[in-house]
């Protein structure tokens, strides 16, 4: 995938793109990252006249587009939870919280989970499991204390690209992150808000999304999007299981981030597991991802991240 900013003016701007068959895109957007226009000679004007791939090709030029326009201008036109950057500097934040602290902003996702697996703990939201035909994920909002979207320059965004690339060990890539983020002591980061739970789930013809309450002038850094847990779960249960969980399932949403826009992820985020449920369902019905969110697939370069010896079993 290419990207080149060809024209910006009081309405939006011009990228241009090529895709990873060859295909040139012209896309146009305003400042908040809506579409306003998307010209591509090499694929049919209508999506029913293109096949699934084709599809999916178009949809990866956007948000291509969209992150490009970010990286380069810093202009919000992707919402925060949807940057890789974003979300990896919350991973960050998250492993390095105490059992206390976790248990404070994650009691209640941790409740549901123990909810599905212990019949004596009650759900915190009313159970989709039943009403599911396909994956079904709970959904919460996580606030850090500072704008991200604000401080993350291209320069410190490509450092922390830098960082990926050649760590691939969480606990000493998360070691660097403060280092790759000069003008902030991540030290002193923390969790300022957690959202209410929400659910999203497959039907046999759609998906039905019940989103946590957010108010609209906060724009969460990253969005829990955790399946109910699968065998071998009591490994899980213990608080710092599960804390390892949520780490884990946010790196998977970074390897996700690239894959979305057809680029392939850093080699420290190229890692097996469930990331974002779209991200997943796309992984399972089109043609031109691999099963990386399996923590068994034998999908060549990825490997579970080193968080717990739990995730082997």
């Amino acid at each position: 995938m290419q990207a080149e900013i060809v024209g910006e003016d009081d309405k939006g701007l011009g990228v241009d793109i090529v895709d990873n068959n060859g295909a040139e895109h012209h896309v146009g957007m305003n400042f908040e990252g809506e579409i306003k226009f998307h010209q591509c000679d090499a694929y049919a004007d209508k999506a029913a006249n293109r096949t699934d791939n084709e599809n999916e090709h178009n949809a990866q030029a956007r948000r291509f587009a969209r992150y490009h326009v970010y990286r380069e201008r810093g202009y919000q036109t992707l919402d925060a939870w949807e940057i890789p950057e974003s979300i990896l500097l919350t991973a960050g934040v998250i492993d390095r919280l105490t059992q206390e602290e976790f248990e404070e902003h994650f009691g209640a996702y941790y409740q549901q989970f123990r909810s599905t697996v212990e019949d004596d703990v009650e759900p915190v939201v009313e159970p989709v499991e039943e009403k599911a035909d396909g994956l079904s994920v709970y959904l919460q909002y996580v606030s850090l204390d500072v704008d991200l979207v604000d401080v993350l320059t291209t320069e410190e965004c490509e450092a922390l690209e830098q960082s990926l690339a050649e760590e691939t060990d969480p606990g000493a890539l998360f070691d660097q992150l403060g280092d790759a983020v000069e003008s902030l002591d991540l030290a002193d980061f923390s969790i300022v808000n957690t959202s209410e739970l929400g659910t999203l789930y497959q039907t046999h013809t759609d998906e039905v999304e019940n989103p946590p309450f957010y108010p609209d002038h906060v724009s969460p850094d990253a969005r829990l999007e955790l399946s109910p847990i699968d065998p071998p779960w009591k490994e899980y249960l213990p608080p710092e299981g599960f804390q390892t969980l949520v780490v884990h399932h946010l790196l998977c949403q970074v390897r996700d981030c690239y894959l979305r826009m057809g680029l392939e992820p850093p080699e420290g985020v190229r890692v097996l597991g469930l990331g974002k449920y779209r991200q997943t369902v796309r992984s399972e019905h089109l043609g031109c991802y691999e099963p990386v969110h399996y923590t068994d697939s034998p999908v060549e370069g990825y490997r579970l991240p080193k968080l717990g010896t739990h995730l082997e079993q």
